[in-house]
């Protein structure tokens, strides 16, 4: 219990220092506090629940999230915009850290997103390195009691922005082919995503997702749709809440993501 503390501090410690600048100290010299945060509300999304998009981060973004997801899982990630087209970060993930189960300890895995086509008429193109679907569906289970894994690959996703309610939505879709582990390395396992988001007010967004559609057409009960309810409590925090369905086993997995989401 001592161990899964210590983690779960470790992963919740960069939001000590984004809580931080919550506190705006005024200097007499001048009438405008210290701390300016950038509005959020109103950008299209770098991501929809666990689908991305191709929308950049631009350079001096700064990104982090906290999620919780089904059999006590929780991921945990930093994303920095290094220039307009390239983005990196890290993130790691530990299935079963909450609760009286055993604690599976992933190995750290890099975030990397290239922005190759910026607003061609809407139109947007990136190719990227992450992790896959949340929880258990994005997770490599071997044999020969080979502990799981968080399925790590290549993407490439094309998005066109448009504007349902007068806000900046996305449409995404777009390939994913899994690198780590090297047991899932296999053509067979490329799989369609889609995704679509809906700003119904700055501070609220609807979308929903397709993952794990498979090219091989061999596998279409582990199709993964979701639904995805994301609010804005105060800018620049998110929460987000995904409504993940299982096909396979009828099971409906609710995650919960908190977010950190600002430039600088």
């Amino acid at each position: 219990m001592l161990k899964k503390i210590i983690v779960l501090f470790v992963l919740f410690l960069p939001f000590t220092f984004i809580f931080a600048d919550d506190f705006v100290v005024d200097e007499p010299s001048s009438s405008q506090p210290v701390s300016i945060r950038s509005p959020i509300a109103n950008s299209a999304p770098a991501a929809i629940g666990s689908v991305p998009t191709a929308e950049s981060f631009g350079r001096g973004h700064f990104y982090t999230d906290f999620i919780l997801y089904e059999n006590g899982g929780v991921k945990s990630s930093v994303i920095v915009g290094v220039f307009d087209m390239l983005a990196l970060g890290i993130s790691e993930n530990f299935d079963g850290l909450i609760g009286s189960g055993d604690v599976n300890v992933n190995i750290p895995g890099a975030y990397i997103r290239i922005n190759i086509l910026r607003d061609f008429n809407h139109l947007f193109w990136a190719i990227g390195f992450d992790s896959f679907v949340y929880g258990k569906n994005g997770t490599y289970f071997g044999t020969n009691n080979q502990r799981p894994a968080t399925i790590y690959g290549f993407y490439t996703a094309l998005s066109w922005r448009y504007s349902a309610f007068g806000g900046n939505d996305v449409v995404s879709t777009g390939l994913r082919f899994p690198l780590l582990p090297a047991e899932a390395r296999d053509l067979t396992n490329t799989s369609l995503f889609f995704g679509i988001s809906v700003a119904l007010s700055p501070f609220f967004m609807l979308g929903f997702t397709l993952e794990n559609f498979y090219l091989s057409f061999s596998r279409p009960e582990q199709i993964l749709p979701s639904l995805i309810v994301s609010f804005v409590p105060t800018p620049p925090f998110k929460v987000m809440i995904v409504f993940q369905y299982e096909f396979y086993s009828g099971k409906l997995n609710r995650i919960l993501s908190l977010n950190y989401d600002a430039s600088f």
